[in-house]
């Protein structure tokens, strides 16, 4: 009841910037444009650039997120929150390859994976929660996501010759590293055990340094400075959006 719910948190940047990419997987399918793939690859690294942070405090401090959200009493959670958290990372790392099958015209495939997945998952239930009771029914979960993924990613490729994982994963885990080192520094400086109070603070300060490196490390492409001179356009901030990019060309 409280595990579940805090790890599907995680997936809500994948499901907003995804359901802005859905929408052009069949337009661009149709006109065989070589740049659907562009387009899953560009929608996926930014999902993965808000999660993966994210899933980093989660993991790091879960048990303390579990205090705050619902109370002492949901804090043995915490370990089964880091493997749920774990098997959504990877879903939102593997983009929104099953929404791109189905525009592609294979929900036959998107059937049978659901099929095998929910099969799997009620197995592994069955066979890990009496021996291993939460932690059990968790492992179970995330596995199976975990593998329901993978297949959707290798029939992705193997259907449409399309590779859904982006290519800058490797310098976001980089930017996302770096300041949890600072983090981990300051808890262990000040803290013999770590204050739940301690999270506001900690996210706050991580976050920042991580926008930071982000910028230097990750940056942003020609095609991404361009989303934020529309945005300026249409929110009519177009002076403020050009100053912005100016500061990020600087940094």
């Amino acid at each position: 009841n409280a595990a579940l719910p805090t790890a599907i948190i995680l997936l809500i940047p994948h499901q907003a910037i995804g359901s802005l990419a859905v929408s052009s997987f069949s337009e661009l399918k149709e006109r065989n444009d070589k740049s659907i793939q562009d387009s899953i690859r560009t929608s996926t690294h930014w999902a993965f650039s808000l999660i993966f942070p994210a899933f980093l405090i989660m993991a790091l401090f879960s048990e303390q997120i579990l205090y705050v959200l619902f109370g002492s009493q949901y804090t043995e959670a915490s370990l089964a929150l880091t493997i749920l958290a774990s098997g959504n990372l990877v879903s939102a790392s593997a983009g929104k390859v099953g929404d791109f099958l189905r525009s592609a015209g294979h929900s036959r495939i998107i059937f049978y994976n659901s099929f095998a997945t929910l099969i799997a998952n009620i197995f592994m239930n069955i066979a890990l929660i009496p021996l291993l009771g939460i932690i059990g029914a968790a492992v179970a979960t995330a596995t199976t996501t975990i593998i329901g993924n993978m297949l959707l990613i290798v029939e992705a490729w193997r259907k449409e010759r399309v590779i859904t994982l982006s290519n800058k994963m490797l310098p976001v885990i980089i930017a996302s590293t770096i300041p949890l080192g600072l983090i981990i520094a300051i808890d262990e400086l000040l803290f013999a055990n770590t204050p739940y109070w301690f999270l506001i603070p900690a996210g706050a300060i991580y976050f920042m340094a991580y926008g930071l490196f982000f910028i230097k490390i990750v940056g942003l492409d020609a095609p991404e400075e361009e989303v934020v001179r529309r945005l300026g356009e249409k929110t009519g901030y177009e002076k403020e959006a050009e100053k912005i990019l100016d500061i990020l060309d600087r940094i």
